[in-house]
């Protein structure tokens, strides 16, 4: 018959609770994890106004993968879009006037920045993950966040891109894991922005008719990859 600690003589009931003290504790090291990767998803489509370049309606893809000193990001992994002029107001840390869109991912620092050179700006002041509000308008439409048929693959800490005939406007969809909220915010004059870290970012461009011409991806890790069209040419 079972017995209740209750019931049992003084010396049991400090048995059991040695027992008690010494059994291990156990985690569900799987379910730990899963909380640990879980993050909030930006999923969102755009219907966005091409510009010309040289009197032909373009895109610019470009991407570069991320760099750290030690264990603080110089730069982080970042993928953008652009279309048109790029234009910049001097002495603010806004990211490029033709910016279309962009992504990044991993935590920034203060310092850490985006883009090379004359187009560089700061991470936590232009945003980790936005869109233009000036070009673009949200649609219900989604269109696939793959590489299938495009040419490309990883890039390296400097900006590599590739330059997109297309048509008056062109479709975008950017789709991110992130760790705070979802929540794109008027920022300068013409951006929507936010400010969480990714841990993982993917963009595509296609037609209005649902034909991918450039797809890039970054993770946390540092990583990036650029793709484009086979008709597209590299910068």
């Amino acid at each position: 018959m079972t017995r209740n600690c209750a019931s049992l003589p003084a010396n049991g009931v400090a048995v059991v609770i040695a027992l008690l003290a010494v059994m291990p504790i156990v985690i569900d090291t799987a379910s730990a994890a899963r909380v640990q990767s879980s993050g909030s998803v930006i999923d969102r489509t755009y219907s966005c106004a091409s510009g010309f370049v040289g009197g032909l309606r373009q895109i610019e893809a470009r991407a570069h993968s991320g760099s750290r000193v030690r264990s603080e990001w110089t730069k982080l992994p970042y993928a953008v879009i652009a279309s048109g002029g790029s234009g910049r107001t001097a002495g603010v840390e806004a990211p490029p006037e033709n910016s279309v869109a962009w992504i990044t991912a991993g935590k920034p620092s203060l310092k850490t920045s985006l883009d090379d050179e004359r187009l560089s700006f700061k991470a936590r002041v232009g945003g980790t993950i936005g869109v233009n509000r000036k070009l673009c308008s949200p649609v219900s439409s989604r269109i696939p966040l793959a590489a299938q048929g495009l040419a490309g693959g990883a890039v390296g800490p400097h900006a590599k891109g590739f330059d997109c005939d297309v048509g008056r406007r062109v479709l975008l969809r950017i789709r991110a894991v992130v760790d705070g909220g979802t929540e794109l915010r008027e920022r300068w004059t013409r951006f929507r922005a936010t400010n969480a870290p990714a841990q993982r970012a993917r963009l595509s461009v296609a037609t209005v008719g649902g034909r991918v011409v450039a797809f890039a991806e970054v993770v946390e890790s540092g990583k990036a990859r650029l793709f484009a069209a086979p008709a597209c040419t590299p910068d």
